[in-house]
């Protein structure tokens, strides 16, 4: 009962401040939704890349999958899995930087933006980033490459369907389309080496372990001739056949090692030696026609009915020393 009373005395008393709490909600709404309004339109396109090896498996990978199993050790892997791989190389200054030095045509055909006539002369992000002008040097491609993962790009990896959407977003349509074409390549030109130097060490690694599965199945191999050069009988002694029996699972279980290793060696090689695409678009970045959604009637009433509360919250503070 205490509570309702309490609630109904707050609304007398906002009842009894309204004009000054609809003024500052009006204030707080016009600013906020100004600010909105006149803010620079922006334009999204989306790009859609997926792993080509997730579309079928290197020879490497599955040379090695059974592997670990085998012989109970983790050999190492490409340390890429797709798509977690694609969206966390986007935040890369691998990645970034050379799209930050790029430059751009101003003003692509169909961009809504520009006149009747395109205009393809390249620009880079200066032209449309007046900031990244005043700066020179490391400290320019630095800001460049920040306001490219903080603010232009974002990347979404969708597991379900084993690929990974990235978004670009800037101040023009024409730059937006260039800058997803440009971090396409460069994500298909690091991708590429990433998968090249993980197959490279899946080679040395193996050729390593080769060679110490092939001292062992030698090893094994001179074991069982020896026992059945020393029993020629073995048959007729059952301690004796056991320990042949282990003899020749041993030469079978480090044989089989040794072919498997053989196998991976080859399939590196062969992916390292690999030149084709690893990435492949599965979404091509469209021009955008309409500017993103700014929200300004949204923001404009969230900001009156916050600016509104703090009026009177600030006025219920200052009044209760009063009624004390």
């Amino acid at each position: 009962m205490s509570s309702l009373i309490d609630v109904f005395g707050l609304v007398r008393f906002g009842f009894r401040y309204r004009v000054r709490i609809a003024v500052a909600g009006f204030l707080g709404g016009a600013l906020v939704g100004g600010w909105s309004y006149h803010a620079p339109r922006q334009y999204t396109t989306t790009l859609g890349l997926i792993e080509y090896s997730s579309q079928k498996i290197n020879g490497a990978a599955a040379a090695m999958a059974g592997l670990n199993s085998l012989i109970g050790a983790q050999l190492p892997g490409t340390g890429l899995t797709s798509p977690n791989a694609i969206a966390e190389l986007v935040s890369l200054d691998e990645v970034l930087a050379p799209v930050a030095k790029g430059r751009y045509p101003r003003c692509l055909a169909g961009d809504v933006t520009c006149g009747p006539a395109p205009d393809l002369t390249p620009a880079s992000l200066d032209h449309w980033y007046p900031d990244l002008a005043a700066l020179e040097g490391e400290e320019r491609r630095w800001a460049a490459v920040r306001l490219l993962s903080a603010t232009l790009v974002t990347a979404t990896p969708n597991r379900q369907g084993g690929y990974a959407m990235v978004r670009v977003t800037s101040a023009s349509p024409s730059l937006s389309v260039s800058l997803a074409s440009a971090i396409a390549e460069s994500l298909r030109s690091t991708y590429a080496r990433l998968q090249t130097d993980a197959a490279r060490e899946q080679r040395v690694y193996s050729e390593q372990r080769m060679g110490e599965a092939a001292t062992e199945l030698w090893d094994a191999e001179a074991a069982l001739v020896r026992f059945e050069s020393r029993n020629r009988s073995f048959t007729s002694a059952p301690r004796l056949a056991l320990e042949h029996d282990r003899l020749r699972r041993e030469v079978a279980l480090k044989s089989e090692l040794y072919s498997s290793l053989r196998r991976a060696v080859d399939a590196a090689r062969l992916d390292e030696l690999s030149t084709g695409p690893r990435l492949s678009v599965l979404q091509h970045a469209a021009l955008p026609v309409l500017p993103d959604p700014k929200g300004t009637v949204f923001r404009a009433v969230a900001a009156a009915m916050m600016a509104g509360f703090l009026v009177l919250a600030w006025t219920w503070i200052r009044a209760m020393p009063r009624a004390a």
